[in-house]
């Protein structure tokens, strides 16, 4: 689960929401003597929270059960905390504290001293409509998000000045206290709040968001691995629609995938990464009969299942989203091979390098399919580490180009294999020097990508050079939005011939059955 915690201050109130359903689980009134919330920080594992309210008292907070498991409190006279800071696993907190010092509490310390001496005191749980009853003047302050792991943060502390592992010296800061002004009874009352929305992110602000996430990756070449799903889930504006997942989900397993382990030699039929990928392709099956046909789409979908692990929701508006964007003119001419499509991304090689264009056009139908192959798997057979193939898609989602970029990717790789590849002269090298997957420069690589993206004339582009998002279904839809951009008869053909197979199949197991049992009663 993803949760995003919100901290009001007046009154102190905290709000939970639930990230993939996109709505407000819960709100925790705190208590009178609780005045303000000038900070919240979600701990990891996602049921906690620490605040920080402006009486310069830290607690800790249940937020599914609502309760205050604990809290930390200065024994230094006159002082109170400023602000704080958790590291990754929660295990010690960093307090700036009104004195000017910064002291760092061991949070294990905390807990050990907690036992038994704090009684758990619960807090008010509200609702949506609830809210609507609170008095004027609430707002938003701090907000923290979070995902569910296998470290936990319980209790919070008293008071014991052994908790402190260093205090660092600093010159107090002083600031000025400016006094506000009541508000009349008119205003506070026009401020009242009402029902709780979650407005879209405003165009301009996403496109900002976007070009920031941009400078980031080009600077550091990467998306830090932590965050990487996350980022992919924002430039591929997911819906997250699930009430039409969970109606797709519900269908089970789709016919087409029943042993699809042997086919990727996964460990066992039973295994973990086998029933999320069965999962996710039943679940394409069940949304457009295309995807229950199309024997690459295994290949194609099992790096992001392994990426995105246990959000499986998340995991099917991916490959949605980059079937219907990064796969577009892929099914034209379903079952067989877009070639038209392969033969104009040789003519744009051709345009950057003339020479390799030219020896690669001449190798003819067996270079088309080790293209085809490539890009069917989602380039992760180019590459020989999983790292640069993720680093390849960092770059593959957020480049300014759009879903055309990945065909950029490609031509970009061939050229810096440009020695060894005018060195193959038949099929079978062409194919060794393939599976071999020769080492590259994966930085290198994507640089000259952009490279070759600036001086490719737009007569010459290959793919779409804009992104079409899943659209978003109405509340309580049946389904997706349909995709019907293939030849509906060739799919019809498809499923007569897997069925004709499939019943030849059970007829032979039915045969082996009877003939068995027949040996059995003779003997």
């Amino acid at each position: 689960e993803r949760w995003l915690i919100v901290g009001c201050q007046v009154p102190a109130v905290l709000l939970l929401y639930n990230l993939q359903s996109v709505q407000l689980q819960h709100a925790l009134q705190l208590p009178e003597d609780m005045f303000g919330i000038s900070q919240v920080h979600l701990l990891p594992d996602s049921t906690s929270a620490a605040v920080l309210t402006v009486d310069g008292c830290i607690s800790f907070l249940d937020t599914q059960s609502g309760a205050i498991t604990g809290q930390l409190q200065l024994t230094f006279p006159g002082c109170r905390a400023s602000s704080f800071s958790t590291d990754p696993r929660a295990n010690s907190m960093a307090v700036v504290c009104s004195d000017g010092l910064l002291r760092v509490y061991d949070l294990s310390v905390v807990r050990a001293k907690q036992q038994g001496l704090w009684q758990t005191q619960p807090v008010q749980k509200l609702q949506q409509s609830q809210l609507q009853q609170l008095p004027a003047g609430t707002g938003s302050l701090a907000s923290r998000q979070g995902t569910t792991n296998s470290c936990s943060i319980g209790d919070g502390s008293r008071k014991h000045q052994q908790q402190v592992l260093s205090e660092v010296q600093n010159m107090p800061l002083k600031q000025p206290k400016v006094q506000q002004k009541a508000k009349p009874a008119a205003a506070a009352a026009r401020q009242a709040p009402g029902p709780l929305h979650i407005k879209p992110l405003h165009a301009a602000f996403a496109g900002l968001q976007h070009r920031k996430l941009q400078e980031i990756l080009m600077v550091y070449g990467e998306f830090p691995a932590r965050y990487r799903s996350l980022i992919w889930e924002y430039l591929l504006h997911l819906p997250h629609n699930s009430t039409a997942f969970t109606l797709l989900q519900n269908k089970g397993m789709h016919a087409a995938f029943k042993n699809i382990h042997q086919q990727l030699c996964l460990l066992g039929s039973r295994s973990t990464l086998a029933v999320r990928l069965q999962s996710c392709l039943s679940q394409l099956a069940h949304w457009c009969p295309l995807f229950g046909e199309v024997g690459f789409l295994p290949r194609f979908t099992f790096p992001f299942v392994k990426l995105f692990g246990t959000m499986m929701e998340t995991t099917f508006e991916v490959a949605a989203t980059l079937l219907l964007n990064w796969c577009k003119g892929w099914f034209e001419l379903f079952p067989n091979a877009p070639l038209p499509l392969l033969r104009r991304f040789l003519l744009m090689l051709a345009h950057h390098d003339q020479e390799l264009g030219s020896h690669l056009q001449s190798l003819g139908l067996p270079l088309l399919q080790q293209l085809w192959e490539q890009l069917s798997g989602a380039l992760s057979d180019l590459l020989p580490s999983q790292q640069d193939w993720l680093v390849l898609w960092d770059h593959c989602l957020a480049a300014p180009a759009g879903p055309c970029f990945m065909y950029k990717l490609l031509a970009s790789y061939l050229i810096r294999q440009r020695r060894l590849l005018l060195a193959v002269r038949d099929e079978q090298q062409l194919t060794q020097l393939f599976e071999s997957r020769p080492a590259v420069d994966i930085q290198q690589l994507v640089q000259q990508a952009y490279k070759l993206q600036e001086t490719t004339p737009h007569y010459a582009v290959v793919g779409s050079i804009t992104l079409t998002p899943l659209p978003s279904v109405p509340a309580g839809s049946a389904s997706y939005p349909a995709f019907n951009e293939y030849p509906v008869g060739s799919i019809e053909l498809q499923e007569m011939q897997r069925r004709r197979i499939q019943e030849a199949e059970d007829a032979l197991i039915r045969r082996r059955q009877v003939t068995t049992t027949y040996i059995d009663v003779c003997s």
